[in-house]
């Protein structure tokens, strides 16, 4: 009862103690970090669309013993490249890295140093994060809707002066789904409409192609890691890879998650790896298509075949199944570069593979048989 009578002043004094203790910490942060020292961050009006960062590096990382973090940068500006989709391998260090610039931001809006060699930031209006994997069994909430819920929330309040991160959005659900859903996301937050400033981790490697359609907005990152090939000792040993992490980050696209290795690494079984790249293998000749196609997209036949992505048939086509009419489109470009295809022998096989596609149930269908059917009508179209 006579404590009671000191209750306001008490929690006061609680309140007083807490902010004094942030400041100290983040004063003893700046001046003991292991690398670089923290830097007093230039702060913009909101007319300069910009967030620059300079050498950045996670903070809480950094404090860590024996931790060696290696400092990466990031350009967000208005008019150049206001979204960024990052790519790279397993365990390489993305979410550590979009995690960094949320951080880094919300701490120069509170008035503290960062830890960055240069940082130019405007401030923004929220930070916004879906990341993790989690369900609430409680309430009945699985692990895709538990996702899908914080998405809803950040697509109904972000604004163009949010910032937004995403860290694989999708993998909750099936590869078209949540590719179609990954896709629609990113091109809405990246759209005139929005524009928000925002980082998108992926594991879905097509995404990198949202670049093409958006070249202004939309700019992509890989996280570098070296792949190196060890031959076994016995003649009957296989060769293994052996991927070593950089935790680098910079311009382009990275061509595999590198996620069997990881699984080797965790100790599966051999037997259940091998399974694994078989059935993986599948899609490798795919993917190279693709992965060509990305190089020369920018700078070849761009007028000549927009109206692939402008027909009715990839408008149908697009609804049923995202990630196998991405395909479709690469492949089908590839091909009209490397065989000289006419734009209306092009056009009359998008609009053939599409009514395959309607005919048959799209989600169930193996990744070899569309290139095959791709291939089998191209080779018709040259003969007649």
């Amino acid at each position: 009862m006579y404590i009671a009578t000191y209750l306001e002043p008490i929690n006061q004094l609680n309140a007083t103690t807490a902010f004094l203790d942030v400041i100290v910490s983040l004063s003893i942060a700046a001046i003991s970090s292991s690398g670089v020292s923290y830097i007093r961050p230039k702060i913009l009006s909101k007319d300069n669309g910009r967030i620059i960062l300079k050498g950045a590096r996670h903070p809480c990382l950094e404090m860590q013993d024996r931790v060696s973090v290696i400092p990466n940068d990031v350009h967000l500006e208005r008019g150049k490249q206001i979204f960024l989709i990052i790519t790279g391998p397993n365990m390489g260090g993305k979410s550590t890295f979009i995690h960094s610039v949320a951080v880094i931001v919300a701490m120069a809006q509170i008035g503290s140093f960062v830890p960055c060699s240069y940082a130019e930031i405007m401030p923004v209006d929220a930070i916004m994060a879906r990341v993790g994997a989690a369900d609430y069994q409680c309430r009945g909430v699985s692990t895709f809707l538990a996702e899908m819920l914080e998405t809803s929330a950040v697509l109904r309040s972000v604004t163009p002066n949010s910032l937004v991160i995403i860290d694989e959005l999708g993998r909750g659900t099936s590869t078209y789904d949540g590719f179609g859903l990954a896709w629609a996301v990113a091109s809405f937050l990246a759209s005139p409409e929005v524009g928000c400033f925002g980082l998108f981790a992926t594991h879905f490697h097509e995404l990198t192609s949202l670049a093409n359609y958006m070249p202004k907005r939309v700019a992509n990152l890989r996280v570098l890691c070296n792949v190196s090939n060890t031959t076994g000792i016995a003649e009957d040993e296989e060769s293994e890879t052996k991927v070593t992490m950089l935790y680098k980050v910079e311009p382009g696209v990275c061509s595999c998650s590198y996620g069997l290795d990881v699984a080797r690494l965790a100790g599966l079984p051999m037997e259940v790896i091998k399974q694994a790249e078989h059935q993986a293998s599948k899609d490798e000749e795919l993917e190279s298509i693709w992965l060509k196609l990305d190089k020369k997209y920018s700078t070849i036949y761009e007028d000549e075949l927009d109206f692939v992505h402008d027909s009715p048939a990839v408008s149908i086509a697009n609804g049923l199944c995202p990630r196998l009419i991405a395909m479709l489109d690469h492949v089908i470009k590839e091909a009209e570069l490397e065989k000289n295809l006419s734009i209306n022998m092009i056009s009359s096989t998008v609009a053939h593979l599409t009514r395959e596609l309607l005919l048959a149930k799209p989600n169930n269908l193996p990744s070899d048989y569309l290139l095959n059917l791709v291939k089998n009508k191209l080779e018709n179209n040259k003969k007649i």
